[in-house]
């Protein structure tokens, strides 16, 4: 059976000769191909990719997406959150995750979606991440319905220095894991919709190593 990112690389080489078998070396892309790639990529109700759409077309088609999601935590388990801008189309002036957003056609698997997002955002270098899970969710924000696949991953922060972008991020608070969870019960408005869902997925996903 393939992985997601394999089905992703068929798909792939499939549509433009990006790269061919995983492993293999990318072939050059083209003009067209990079022109392509700016959209972000559209996947069915199984998570495989079927097509790559500009982002509004995606919504007002009510298509799903996919989206890198990034948890971090430092040394002593406490979580970093991000409190999203007031330019943000969904959910802004919210505590996010640390860093996510769409996976873009040129970032090759989710992983690399993943960590060009935890750069762009907070200013982390990573080179890999920790995979914990992928889920489908939907979002409602005003008159806005969201369909997406999420790949979920988790990193940890030994003092790494955080550069946040300011465009999409007004502030960051490392929150003790029972303070987080008595501020989701006491003031849950004070979430994003798409990161009290990812919380649910992460405190599933633990429960699932302790049965294991």
């Amino acid at each position: 059976m393939k992985t997601v990112d394999g089905v992703w690389r068929s798909w792939l080489a499939h549509q433009y000769g990006v790269l061919g078998a995983a492993g293999s070396s990318p072939v050059t892309p083209t003009k067209n191909t990079y022109k392509s790639m700016s959209k972000i990529l559209v996947v069915d109700q199984n998570n495989n990719p079927i097509g790559e759409e500009e982002r509004q077309v995606v919504t007002d088609k009510g298509l799903i997406r996919r989206i890198a999601s990034i948890l971090l935590f430092d040394d002593k388990g406490n979580i970093y959150l991000q409190w999203r801008s007031a330019s943000k189309n969904i959910f802004p002036n919210t505590w996010g995750q640390a860093a996510g957003g769409h996976v873009e056609l040129g970032d090759l698997s989710d992983e690399k979606a993943a960590i060009r997002e935890l750069k762009e955002e907070i200013g982390i270098d990573r080179d890999k991440l920790d995979f914990l899970c992928n889920f489908y969710c939907e979002e409602n924000y005003q008159d806005i319905h969201i369909k997406e696949w999420v790949a979920l991953y988790k990193t940890v922060s030994h003092d790494d220095k955080l550069t946040l972008d300011t465009s999409e991020v007004e502030k960051g608070k490392w929150f003790s894991i029972l303070e987080l969870t008595e501020a989701i019960t006491n003031s849950p408005e004070q979430f994003s919709e798409g990161f009290k869902i990812t919380w649910n997925k992460y405190q599933e996903y633990l429960k699932k190593l302790k049965l294991n």
